[in-house]
């Protein structure tokens, strides 16, 4: 992640995942922050793959 941006000499801007973060945990989610964020990223890749193949099957 390109996260924390320095935005002015030392001053930070986080990721902005708390409010999702949060719904995940409230869920009952048992990952840490860091593997929940590299499990959302796998899900998005596989919906977009499944999603390019479903269009056009022939690109690899």
């Amino acid at each position: 992640y390109p996260y924390p941006v320095e935005t002015a000499p030392g001053d930070t801007l986080p990721f902005p995942d708390d409010a999702s973060w949060a719904a995940y945990q409230e869920g009952g989610g048992t990952l840490d922050r860091d593997d929940w964020r590299r499990a959302n990223v796998d899900a998005f890749i596989e919906r977009l793959y499944d999603a390019v193949k479903a269009a056009k099957p022939w690109v690899k």
